[in-house]
């Protein structure tokens, strides 16, 4: 069932400031929603921790690390599940239970702009390298570079979100490879994986380092 309601211009001449609502057409609950976010600033806070708040005597500090990211704005990775991770409370409330019992302050409620591009990045370079490998399976390229398959590793772990650490140069050179680089069968079976130039372009002209190994 649908509402209109039609405000009118309301003019306070003591806080200088004009309220527009034309033609708006609301059904009841987005109607009591729509009055509560205009008198309530809001701020997310962890389910979690107020599970603790109701269980425990002493919660301790406000956590929110469950769906914040390193910068303190709302993680990419956790905002399609962040009301069955958090919260929304007015801030007026938050501001009592941070000054009671501390911890994560009230922060913006905005997906983080800095971890949303380095997360599309990282997606980039997994697809990127599915459609190297699907062209060289298609056009049965020969391999013609070898890659440390422990610098893969770090590689993958990263851009699955295993860990925050990027993997660095690639470093190709291993424990036991010496210069001119002579890699003996063994090293080759358990130190390198082969792939194709184009594979190879691509992981060294984002992380370079080397060397290259043909």
């Amino acid at each position: 069932m649908f509402v209109m309601i039609v405000f009118t211009e309301l003019v306070s001449k003591r806080n200088n400031f004009n309220v527009k609502y034309k033609n708006i057409c609301i059904n009841h609950e987005n109607c009591f929603v729509s009055h509560i976010l205009l008198i309530f600033q809001i701020a997310y806070i962890s389910r979690q921790w107020l599970s603790r708040l109701h269980t425990c005597a002493e919660p301790g500090p406000i956590d929110n690390r469950d769906f914040l990211c390193q910068h303190g704005y709302i993680a990419p990775d956790r905002a399609k599940t962040l009301e069955q991770l958090a919260v929304a409370v007015p801030e007026s409330v938050y501001a009592y239970l941070y000054g009671r019992y501390g911890g994560n302050a009230a922060t913006p409620t905005v997906v983080c702009a800095h971890c949303h591009a380095h997360h599309c990045r990282l997606e980039l370079e997994m697809e990127t390298l599915m459609q190297l490998n699907l062209a060289a399976q298609r056009q049965q390229s020969p391999a013609t570079h070898l890659l440390s398959k422990a610098w893969y590793a770090a590689w993958l772990n990263y851009v699955q979100r295993k860990t925050t650490e990027p993997p660095g140069p690639i470093d190709n050179g291993g424990k036991a490879a010496t210069v001119p680089y002579v890699i003996s069968q063994q090293q080759l079976s358990y130190d390198y994986a082969e792939i194709g130039e184009d594979i190879w372009n691509f992981f060294h002209s984002i992380y370079g380092g080397g060397p290259e190994l043909r």
